[in-house]
């Protein structure tokens, strides 16, 4: 009897400890999955913010070249303002999408190129605007009469849709493995689930056996000890126990 109550001791101690086991490391690999799919929606949505911000600094150069063509066009100072509007948003823009790309070899490099040509655009318009206010119109225009202006504000376009492009690859490959942690947590949530109940299907066997057998023994007892009182009772010859 005591040896039965060991033993059933013993196997819910383990059952429990296996149980323990499952879902503790079903609980980890769900937290890991769960984590990793968190910090790639986070670069997700960095990316979305890298896009947005490239697609604003083109509309931002050609905010200041329609504003410096209207002054150039009309004399009137106050068409300057888009201009003068659209180079403070280039220059905060530039810092935003600079440390944006960082930890990106690919994008950082895309970023300086155009960084070094949307300055370059920037120089263009200002030496127009100022040799406009210091010599005139024709000077202003003599500095643009190559198309120069206009070729260089095509190859801004170029590169920001080649630095979006290259964005939306890398936002694909963002989604795909964000979808596949996701998956990869939702199996694991399943697994723990399922561990545990297979668990607890086998503890309640082994416990419900334990039992089983340990009624069997105490019914196998009492048998036993009515056959004694039985026996002693239809014996006619006295019994004596000496110590």
């Amino acid at each position: 009897m005591p040896s039965l109550l060991r033993s059933a001791r013993s196997t819910g101690i383990v059952v429990g400890l296996t149980i323990a086991v499952l879902i503790a490391s079903g609980i980890m690999l769900a937290s890991t999955h769960s984590k990793s799919a968190a910090r790639q929606q986070r670069l997700v949505v960095s990316n979305y913010e890298t896009m947005a911000l490239m697609r604003e600094m083109v509309i931002a150069l050609q905010d200041a070249e329609i504003g410096q063509r209207g002054y150039l066009l009309s004399g009137d100072a106050t068409r300057l303002e888009p201009y003068e509007r659209a180079r403070v948003r280039i220059e905060s823009g530039l810092r935003q999408l600079e440390a944006s790309v960082v930890g990106n070899l690919d994008a950082t490099r895309q970023y300086r190129e155009f960084a070094a040509l949307a300055g370059d655009k920037l120089e263009q318009l200002n030496a127009t605007v100022g040799a406009y206010q210091l010599y005139g119109r024709d000077a202003a225009l003599a500095l643009d009469r190559t198309g120069a202006g206009r070729a260089m504000m095509g190859q801004v376009r170029l590169l920001g849709d080649s630095f979006v492009e290259g964005q939306r690859l890398l936002l694909a490959s963002q989604l795909a493995a964000l979808r596949s942690e996701q998956e990869q947590a939702d199996i694991a949530g399943l697994l723990v689930m399922a561990g545990a109940f297979m668990c607890l299907v086998a503890g309640i066997y082994i416990i419900v056996r334990g039992a089983g057998r340990l009624e069997r023994t105490q019914q196998d007892l009492t048998a036993r000890s009515r056959l004694q009182q039985m026996t002693l009772e239809s014996l006619q010859d006295p019994i004596f126990v000496l110590d």
